[in-house]
């Protein structure tokens, strides 16, 4: 038996609505080219990488997590460094698996999810194993026990329970379904560890799979991890002290759909200021006949104050040569200016980018 009841209230149905408007504004967004999102689906990659490994207690600050992401060396212990590593892997194996929409998310699927996000840790994760011990919900902030789930043996049955409930189709929505995807594997726990990160995982597939377009746009992991104590509380609200279905879940659901509108906005509002900015770049050097990628590494550079060759091949996927001809052209035009040598280059809006970049209005 699963955690699947709840009660369709009217703030749900407004929530619902309101999500779909959210969403049906995000996703034109998803249609223009590339170079205008590259740094929305940058900056949310690492959002879920960050905030999901920062539930779990990860102290890599954001900045650290894009760095790292970019290939670049940041300081800090290395098995975080690796859950970093391993939970974009994760994400990205993602990106391959919703290729195939007709792919059934089966037992291998939610195993190999949870080999990728553990692989090289230490600790006692077992990647990719059902557990055969008892485990606990921990609270990471507290270290407070907050749910027991079933015990080891009861997994196998539940786990098989739970991969047909969802490739049933159509029940009930597809962000409902996603977020009792997300509970439910939290709940039955099979994993020894590393549970809560391939449960925020399987959210996403789900929500891809279920053809989101613009689901590259939103980190709900970034919802939940900016108060972890927040996020604990929703799901004990709807799980109980142990495994103990059914239970109505709606608080959980309500919390999640929260979530979702909140990171469409934040979403929504970052996406129409990088439109704005490339377009009011463009214009202002529209005789300087730069490509949509250059504008796209001048943008980085304006956005964040520098950027590295490493961060504008890996955001744009340029080969080095290419990226070394850019940088170079950018800075022949004063668009540019290089800081430092060897390997600590890199590149800095000049005055004149800097009063242009300053000048473009944000959106209302």
């Amino acid at each position: 038996m699963l955690y699947t009841y709840f009660q369709p209230t009217m703030a749900a149905s407004q929530n619902l609505q309101e999500l779909e408007e959210a969403r049906h504004q995000l996703d034109p967004y998803a249609r223009l080219p590339e170079e205008y999102t590259i740094e929305l689906r940058r900056h949310t990659l690492a959002q879920a990488v960050h905030y999901s490994t920062k539930i779990e207690g990860n102290t890599l600050t954001l900045e650290q997590v894009k760095s790292l992401l970019a290939g670049e060396k940041v300081g800090a212990p290395e098995n975080q460094i690796q859950e970093v590593r391993n939970y974009s892997e994760a994400l990205s194996y993602i990106q391959l698996f919703v290729q195939d929409r007709t792919g059934r998310v089966s037992e291998d699927t939610i195993r190999h999810l949870h080999f990728l996000i553990t692989k090289s840790l230490r600790g006692a994760y077992a990647p990719g194993q059902y557990r055969t011990e008892q485990n606990y919900v921990v609270d990471t902030a507290s270290g407070r026990r907050v749910f027991l789930p079933p015990a080891s043996e009861d997994v196998p049955t539940l786990m098989q329970e739970f991969v047909e409930w969802l490739n049933i189709p159509d029940q009930p929505s597809p962000v409902l379904k996603a977020a009792l995807a997300h509970l439910n594997l939290v709940a039955i726990h099979p994993l020894l560890d590393g549970n809560g990160r391939t449960a925020r995982a399987l959210e996403s597939l789900l929500l891809y799979k279920q053809g989101f377009r613009s689901q590259h746009f939103v980190s709900l992991e970034a919802y939940f991890g900016r108060d972890g104590q927040a996020y604990y509380r929703a799901l004990s609200a709807s799980l109980g002290p142990h495994y103990s279905p059914p239970k109505d879940v709606s608080p959980w659901l309500e919390y999640s759909l929260q979530a979702h509108i909140a990171e469409a906005r934040a979403a929504l509002q970052y996406q129409q200021e990088v439109a704005i900015e490339i377009d009011g770049l463009k214009e202002a050097f529209q005789s300087e006949g730069l490509s949509l990628t250059q504008m796209t590494m001048l943008l980085m550079a304006c956005r964040t104050g520098r950027v590295t060759n490493r961060e504008y091949r890996y955001t744009t996927g340029r080969s080095h040569q290419s990226a070394v001809s850019d940088f170079s052209r950018l800075i022949e035009k004063g668009l540019l200016v290089r800081s430092g040598k060897g390997r600590a280059a890199a590149y800095v809006p000049s005055k004149w980018t800097k009063e242009v970049f300053e000048g473009i209005p944000k959106p209302i």
